[in-house]
This record gives structure tokens, C-alpha cells and sequence, in this order.
């Protein structure tokens, strides 16, 4: 799980450092993700037990939730940096945002696993985000 989360995040850092802007950041950002949805679409249901067991001894569920936690404060910088911008509207709560961001793509890996072929994820990733980044601007 540790390899696979260090490979995800050079992913997210290389997408973001591309960009020209914060929310082309979070474009590529949620294009690089798409990997995410490739790699766990078999996975997804053994690491929700994996979790579920973790859940359950609070030494190795804190290990296993830092990640978590480092990719919300991650995006929430990201955010902060479009507001310094002015890219995004000044009323956005960055931490609020970046947990949301994470909900709506959590919500689609979950929507991924229970219908792989019920659409394009990748597609409806990328395009979610740009509506969302419409509405943070």
C-alpha cells in the first residue's frame, strides 16, 4: 500500500508542478487520478477490508489513515495557493474544499467498483472536477 501511495502522490506532485495555474493543478491533478481508478478497480473492495480491519487496532489504523490525512492538507495548500491567486472565490474554506474534492472522488472509486462498466470513471472524474472548479471560481 506504501508503494502504491508514494507512486500516486509523484503522480499528483509531477500533475500539479505542471501546471500553469492552480486550478489547471487540479485539472491535472484529477487527470493523473485517473490511474487511481485503473489500479484499484479489482482492488478497491480488498482495501475497504483492509480498512475495515485496520480500523479496528487504533497502531496500525493510524498509519494507515496518515496518508489520508497528508493528501487533505496537500490539497488544501493547493487551494490556499488559488485563492492567493485569486483564481478561486475568496469565501472558499480550503480545508473544507480539499475534503470535499476527496469525497466526491472517493464516491466515484465506490461507484467504480460497484459498476466498472457503467461509464467512462476517468471521463466522469475529470469532467466532475471541472464543474466543481467552475464553482470555487
Amino acid at each position: 500500500m506504501a508503494d502504491w501511495l508514494g507512486a500516486l502522490d509523484v503522480h499528483l506532485q509531477t500533475a500539479s508542478a505542471a501546471a500553469l495555474d492552480v486550478p489547471q493543478a487540479i485539472e491535472n491533478m484529477a487527470i493523473a487520478s485517473g490511474e487511481v481508478f485503473d489500479a484499484l478497480q479489482d482492488g478497491f473492495p480488498i482495501l475497504l477490508e483492509f480498512w475495515t480491519q485496520a480500523k479496528r487496532q487504533p497502531e496500525i489504523w493510524d498509519k494507515v489513515s496518515e496518508p489520508y490525512r497528508e493528501f487533505l492538507s496537500f490539497l488544501a495548500n493547493v487551494i490556499q495557493s488559488g485563492k492567493d491567486q485569486k483564481a478561486f472565490r475568496e469565501d472558499l474554506d480550503p480545508e473544507l474544499t480539499a475534503r470535499f474534492l476527496t469525497a466526491i472522488v472517493m464516491g466515484l472509486l465506490m461507484q467504480a467498483t460497484f459498476d466498472p462498466d457503467g461509464a467512462d470513471w476517468q471521463e466522469v472524474n475529470r469532467s466532475g472536477i471541472k464543474i466543481l472548479l467552475d464553482s470555487m471560481r
